[in-house]
C-alpha cells in the first residue's frame, strides 16, 4: 500500500526569481517499519499555448528520503524541510508537488508546502510544552498567594463601577 498526497498545479506566472525551492512543514511521530522510503516529487511543465504548438512539457523530479534519514526526524516535533530540488520559474508555467511513502508505515502530518528563493537546512520549531506550568491554572490560587483576602473583599467590582454611573 503507497501513501500519495498530491497537490494541485501551481502556476509560477507570478514569480519572478531565477530559482525556487519547496519547503515541506511536516512533523514525523513515529516510523513503524526500517524498510519505508518517502519521496518527494516536483512535476514541472509548459501549458500548450495559441502562440506555439508544443504538447504538454513536463519533467518530474524527485527527493527519496530513506530510513536513515527519517529516524532523524522522529520526534523532534515540527520542522521546515526544504527539498534539494532546483526549479527554474522562467522556463516552466506550473509546478506541482507531491509525497508518496510505501505503505502505512510512518506516522507523520503536513501543515503546509510553499516557497522559496534559496536552500537551506531545516528550521526546527521547538516543542513549547516545558514551558507551560504542570498544574492546571485555578482562579483561586492567585487569591491566597498574592493578596491578602482583606484586600480582595474591599475591592470595586464591575457592578460597582455600573450602579455609579
Amino acid at each position: 500500500m503507497h501513501i500519495n498526497l498530491e497537490l494541485p498545479k501551481l502556476p509560477l506566472s507570478y514569480v519572478k526569481s531565477k530559482y525556487l525551492y519547496i519547503v515541506w512543514k511536516i512533523c514525523i511521530k513515529n516510523i513503524l517499519s526500517k524498510n519505508i522510503t518517502m519521496n518527494f516529487i516536483v512535476d514541472i511543465g509548459v501549458e500548450p499555448s495559441l502562440y506555439y504548438s508544443l504538447p504538454d512539457q513536463h519533467q518530474k523530479k524527485e527527493c527519496r528520503l530513506k530510513y536513515d534519514d527519517l529516524s532523524k526526524l522522529v520526534g523532534i516535533g515540527w520542522i521546515e524541510y526544504t527539498i534539494p530540488i532546483n526549479i527554474e520559474p522562467n522556463k516552466f508555467d506550473w509546478v506541482q508537488p507531491s509525497i508518496t511513502a510505501n505503505g502505512p508505515f510512518i506516522d507523520m502530518q503536513i501543515d503546509y508546502v510553499r516557497f522559496m528563493q534559496f536552500e537551506r537546512d531545516p528550521i526546527y520549531f521547538p516543542k513549547m510544552g516545558h514551558l507551560l506550568p504542570i498544574y492546571k491554572f485555578h482562579p483561586n490560587i492567585l487569591n491566597s498567594k498574592y493578596f491578602l483576602e482583606k484586600e480582595t473583599e474591599d475591592l470595586i467590582t464591575m457592578e460597582d463601577i455600573i450602579n455609579y454611573l
